[in-house]
């Protein structure tokens, strides 16, 4: 069962800040019940096309930029909450990608095509090169026709955080407030169902890619803008501003929530963007269809684009500490900081009993454990193998190359090693997905390779923690190829790998891998490998930072 928290009355627990990251320490809810829930976590993570990419720079994928979590930091960031006591974040079953990212769905071309005299200050260029026609006519009006009828309740205090001012997504009275230079086709201030207003522009469609993209200004730390992403709204494709948890506490400016929806045109393209609180959708649309704990292949199959790597797939809503859940479903807090919606349930036949699922004892439909035996026997074997000859398989970072680790993930055993030869074997558990390598925030998965210890956690909320040097320089290459993490991400996780430190935790990729305590006997963690607190005290003792961590199928 996945170790995780009951949020159904814990809404403020947004205050202390949240991280969808794999595992271990990252900032998680403080202060709740704890619940001993399923065996996994969500993903919400799906291929975008890098080709599409939405930015005047190099930094800007189609896929989210990792401006979700918060920022990250040089130690994990140990809460105070005592060690979750469930299930959470690695499902037994390998993630199902059966089903490609589907990029070919069809433009949508329901706007008026009409070209748009750009009269703004010249923008930055887009990647592509985009000289395209704009998709649809966009005539300066304070209601836009497919948003005046939408009744979300009362304006909040007009006190606005100043995000994103002038620029997509912020706060107006007029199109006039909407004056950042980047805008490059006419800037729009919407009212009509948007608190305090709204700045936005229709998207442009690449003529190379044909990705629906929009403009980006400067979203560094110093500044107020964050990523904009393309999405249809009413079937026309508009711009709207992503989350930033680094930049608010929400994600988003006063008035508004976090909520994943999919690239105008593009189904398997998923971000968090921020939408009206009230109704969490673009005014004028219907409401989303209420599916959690239904089967999914792929995020773009769940109406809340949320799917997670269970048995079948599960679908979901995510960011539900704020955001709240459907009916007929309870809010969840995961040991890595995500929120997930899980349906509920009073007997097993309310659950897809045929697949697994049966109903837990937090009344949650949740799949049954079913992980396979410790086997002890790999250890000496593994550790042989790691050491290669004099050493030369650990890491590099490893300047005293004596005592080492080896996980063998099929056999969940963890080897204590020392100059090849095995000290002890100890049995640990893994997280929801635990077969293959990580990929994504958010997979379950544990990532595989030979790892250096860069950090240690004594005041872990897991007991002790061993940070592990997940993402690598494989990793980062694949995250840039893929469209998954910005080339300034890349470069920084190089830089980190390069100097034997931490690389960045807080990006597409994943992060916050760990070897923690509280408990081996089963698979609960998001990603991380656990054991009992009597195995992490041995090798408390005996590795330190650098040492190296090898981690097999």
């Amino acid at each position: 069962m996945a170790r995780r928290t009951n949020l159904v009355t814990l809404i403020a627990v947004v205050a202390v800040g949240l991280a969808l990251a794999g595992c271990g320490d990252d900032p998680i809810t403080s202060g709740t019940d704890t619940v001993d829930p399923g065996d996994t976590v969500p993903l919400f993570e799906t291929g975008g096309d890098a080709s599409g990419t939405e930015t005047s720079t190099p930094e800007d994928t189609s896929t989210p930029s990792d401006t979700s979590a918060p920022p990250d930091t040089s130690t994990p960031p140990d809460t105070s909450a005592p060690p979750d006591t469930s299930t959470p974040e690695d499902t037994s079953a390998p993630q199902d990608t059966s089903t490609p990212a589907d990029t070919s769905a069809p433009q949508d071309t329901s706007a008026p095509a009409d070209t748009v005299a750009d009269t703004s200050t010249p923008a930055d260029t887009v990647t592509d090169t985009d000289t395209s026609t704009p998709a649809d006519t966009v005539t300066d009006t304070s209601t836009p026709q497919d948003t005046a009828e939408t009744d979300v309740g009362p304006d909040p205090d007009p006190i606005d955080d100043g995000l994103n001012a002038s620029w997509i997504g912020g706060a107006c009275e007029s199109s006039a407030d909407c004056d950042h230079p980047a805008f490059n086709e006419a800037e729009q201030c919407v009212s009509s169902g948007f608190p305090n207003g709204f700045c936005t522009q229709s998207c442009r469609q690449s003529t190379t890619s044909g990705a629906w993209i929009c403009p980006d200004a400067d979203t560094g730390a110093a500044t107020p803008f964050t990523t904009t992403r393309c999405i249809s709204a009413n079937g026309a494709p508009r711009c709207v501003a992503e989350c930033d948890f680094q930049k608010s506490e929400t994600g988003c400016r006063p008035g508004y929530a976090c909520v994943l929806r999919s690239r105008h045109g593009q189904a398997q393209s998923i971000f968090p963007v921020c939408l009206p609180e009230p109704i969490q959708r673009w005014p004028g649309e219907p409401e989303p269809a209420d599916d959690v704990g239904e089967s999914c292949n792929t995020a773009a199959d769940c109406a809340h684009r949320s799917c997670m790597s269970l048995p079948g797939g599960y679908c979901t809503k995510s960011y539900c500490d704020t955001t709240g859940c459907p009916d007929g479903s309870t809010c969840y807090g995961f040991s890595g900081g995500e929120t997930f919606c899980l349906q509920d349930c009073q007997r097993d036949s309310e659950c897809r009993e045929a697949e697994g699922y049966a109903c837990d004892i937090d009344a949650t439909c949740w799949p049954t454990d079913n992980a396979p035996s410790w086997n002890p026997s790999v250890g000496a074997a593994d550790c042989l193998s790691a050491w290669g000859d004099g050493g030369d398989g650990l890491s590099r970072c490893d300047t005293s190359p004596d005592d080492y680790v080896v996980l063998r993930k099929s056999a969940r055993n963890l080897a204590l090693c020392n100059r090849g030869s095995l000290v002890e074997s100890y049995q640990m558990g893994l997280g929801f997905a635990p077969i293959g390598d990580k990929q994504v925030e958010g997979d379950g998965k544990t990532p595989e390779g030979v790892f250096y210890i860069p950090q240690l956690v004594p005041n872990s909320d897991y007991y002790k923690a061993f940070l592990v040097s997940y993402p690598d320089k494989a990793d980062a290459t694949r995250g840039i190829a893929g469209g998954i993490i910005t080339q300034a991400q890349k470069s920084a996780i190089d830089q980190a790998q390069d100097q034997c430190g931490t690389p960045p935790q807080s990006t597409g990729l994943g992060g916050w891998i760990e070897i923690h305590g509280e408990g081996g006997d089963s698979d609960w963690t998001l990603g991380c490998a656990a054991l009992d607190n009597e195995a992490i005290d041995v090798l408390w003792a005996r590795l330190g930072v650098r040492d190296t961590i090898v981690i097999l199928p």
